[in-house]
């Protein structure tokens, strides 16, 4: 498997200095950046150092930032020893942007420093060219199950397709949890418009299910974040789930622009048995999407277990008639 691990930084045009995309292995982390401040960053690295004592439950969870502004963030740790329950809250899957199966954390803590077990994350894809960066990987935290993610990065439009692989009938639930200096609104089922005060208009997307959108919740525990070791501050964070007999897997798109998108599925079109193909239809034109699971070729010198397929992406867009 070759990575792209180049980081000198670029010049730009005005003389910043611009860091590429890369691949970071021996951490773990996978990082997609564009020239105009656009960072994404994937965690598929193993839970923590030694016991993994400050370790969280986030395998395959991303953060992003876009035009230079957080946008997907980590909440934090908000304690350590002085509230057990707080600490464990904070540290779970549910509270970063990856996704939790039938209620559970990937990752089960045993006390403030221990775990009484751990998911390992594997990148099993990383591509990268002048257009977009394209990320796969899978982790072991649901085991016999699966959870394997894919993310298509490219300046101002992110899809993340989430797949759960094995059988039965199962819940997932993806949680994307956003900066507190968004103001955020449920324009619809699967839609939710996120606005910053500086003008940067983004929205999260569901492809099939429906969206919700907690903020300082108390019921649910959800939509807080630590900026500080010990200080809670509302915020917002969209929860989206999806109940079905697995193999099964569901779609989030974020995009940037300021009328609303919308996203519709193409059914019965996709050439590839199990492809997922959609539109995006945003202001000026329209996208038609296809993500398929290809089969990895023999022979690239891993040996974790995981399905050996990387996704295709393919992305047409068309201009809107004047």
């Amino acid at each position: 498997m070759t990575w792209i691990t180049g980081l000198a930084p670029a010049v730009g045009q005005e003389g910043a200095t611009t860091w590429p995309s890369a691949a970071l292995p021996s951490t773990g982390y996978f990082v997609s950046r564009s020239t105009r401040g656009d960072h994404l960053t994937i965690d598929a690295g193993h839970h923590g150092f030694l016991n993994g004592g400050h370790a969280h439950a986030d395998a395959l969870a991303v953060t992003l930032t876009v035009r230079g502004l957080p946008f997907l963030i980590d909440p934090g740790t908000a304690c350590y020893t002085i509230d057990p329950a707080l600490r464990d809250r904070f540290r779970s899957t549910r509270y970063h942007n990856t996704i939790t199966i039938d209620g559970r954390s990937q990752s089960i803590p045993a006390g403030p420093f221990h775990w009484h077990s751990a998911a390992h994350a594997t990148a099993l894809d990383w591509r990268h060219d002048k257009d977009a960066d394209v990320f796969e990987g899978a982790h072991d935290g649901y085991a016999p199950l699966r959870h394997q993610r894919s993310v298509h990065s490219r300046p101002g439009s992110w899809i993340i397709v989430d797949r759960l692989l094995g059988t039965g009938s199962h819940q997932a639930e993806a949680h994307w949890h956003i900066d507190p200096s968004w103001q955020t609104t449920r324009t619809g089922p699967r839609t939710v418009r996120a606005r910053h005060d500086d003008g940067v208009t983004l929205w999260i997307l569901s492809l099939r299910d429906e969206c919700e959108l907690f903020h300082g919740s108390g019921e649910e525990d959800l939509g807080w974040y630590a900026p500080l070791y010990g200080p809670l501050v509302p915020t917002s964070v969209v929860r989206i789930r999806r109940a079905a007999t697995a193999p099964f897997d569901f779609v989030t798109v974020i995009v940037e622009t300021q009328a609303e998108p919308t996203l519709e599925e193409i059914s019965g079109a996709a050439a590839i048995e199990g492809a997922i193909r959609f539109s995006l239809d945003v202001a000026g034109g329209v996208e038609t999407v296809v993500c398929a699971r290809q089969p990895r070729q023999p022979g690239d010198g891993t040996s974790d277990g995981f399905d050996r397929h990387t996704m295709s992406v393919e992305r047409v867009r068309q201009q809107c008639a004047e």
